[in-house]
Protein backbone atom coordinates (compact mmCIF):
# COMPACT_ATOMS: atom_id res chain seq x y z
CA UNK A 1 0.00 0.00 0.00
CA UNK A 2 1.35 3.63 -0.74
CA UNK A 3 1.70 6.07 1.87
CA UNK A 4 -0.97 8.56 1.00
CA UNK A 5 0.38 11.70 -1.05
CA UNK A 6 -0.57 15.05 -2.82
CA UNK A 7 -0.33 14.33 -6.56
CA UNK A 8 -0.34 16.64 -9.12
CA UNK A 9 -1.32 15.36 -12.84
CA UNK A 10 -0.39 17.80 -15.47
CA UNK A 11 -2.60 17.05 -18.35
CA UNK A 12 -6.79 15.31 -18.53
CA UNK A 13 -5.71 13.15 -22.09
CA UNK A 14 -6.07 9.33 -21.67
CA UNK A 15 -2.57 8.82 -19.65
CA UNK A 16 -3.23 11.09 -17.17
CA UNK A 17 -6.89 10.48 -16.41
CA UNK A 18 -6.09 7.00 -16.05
CA UNK A 19 -3.29 7.83 -13.91
CA UNK A 20 -5.63 10.07 -11.88
CA UNK A 21 -8.08 7.37 -11.65
CA UNK A 22 -6.20 4.45 -11.08
CA UNK A 23 -4.16 6.73 -7.82
CA UNK A 24 -7.23 7.60 -6.24
CA UNK A 25 -8.58 4.55 -6.28
CA UNK A 26 -5.35 4.27 -4.41
CA UNK A 27 -7.05 6.82 -1.72
CA UNK A 28 -4.53 9.17 -2.83
CA UNK A 29 -4.92 13.14 -2.87
CA UNK A 30 -4.84 13.72 -6.50
CA UNK A 31 -5.48 17.23 -8.57
CA UNK A 32 -5.57 16.88 -12.24
CA UNK A 33 -5.09 20.02 -14.35
CA UNK A 34 -6.76 20.56 -17.84
CA UNK A 35 -6.44 23.81 -19.56
CA UNK A 36 -9.32 22.62 -22.40
CA UNK A 37 -12.51 22.62 -20.91
CA UNK A 38 -13.00 18.99 -21.66
CA UNK A 39 -10.21 16.09 -21.66
CA UNK A 40 -8.72 14.64 -24.31
CA UNK A 41 -8.15 18.01 -26.96
CA UNK A 42 -4.79 18.18 -27.17
CA UNK A 43 -2.60 15.04 -27.48
CA UNK A 44 -4.83 11.99 -27.08
CA UNK A 45 -7.04 13.57 -30.32
CA UNK A 46 -4.03 14.05 -32.07
CA UNK A 47 -2.41 10.52 -31.55
CA UNK A 48 -5.84 8.85 -31.06
CA UNK A 49 -4.07 8.06 -27.50
CA UNK A 50 -1.93 5.89 -29.05
CA UNK A 51 1.11 4.95 -26.37
CA UNK A 52 3.96 3.96 -28.69
CA UNK A 53 6.91 1.07 -27.40
CA UNK A 54 10.25 2.60 -27.33
CA UNK A 55 11.61 -0.56 -27.49
CA UNK A 56 10.54 -4.05 -29.65
CA UNK A 57 6.82 -4.46 -29.78
CA UNK A 58 5.69 -8.36 -28.07
CA UNK A 59 4.40 -10.74 -31.18
CA UNK A 60 1.17 -10.77 -28.82
CA UNK A 61 0.32 -7.34 -30.18
CA UNK A 62 2.15 -6.96 -33.10
CA UNK A 63 -0.66 -7.59 -35.41
CA UNK A 64 -2.69 -4.41 -33.72
CA UNK A 65 0.51 -2.65 -33.82
CA UNK A 66 0.75 -3.14 -37.62
CA UNK A 67 -2.89 -2.39 -37.93
CA UNK A 68 -3.03 0.78 -36.09
CA UNK A 69 -0.01 1.99 -37.90
CA UNK A 70 -1.49 1.22 -41.52
CA UNK A 71 -4.30 2.79 -40.74
CA UNK A 72 -2.56 5.98 -39.37
CA UNK A 73 -1.00 6.13 -42.19
CA UNK A 74 -3.73 5.86 -44.56
CA UNK A 75 -5.58 8.55 -42.66
CA UNK A 76 -2.43 10.96 -43.34
CA UNK A 77 -2.41 11.24 -46.87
Amino acid sequence: MMKNQKIVIVGAGFVGAAMAYSLSKQNQNVTLLETNSSAACEATQKSFAWIHPSGRVLENFRHLYDASIAVYRRMRS
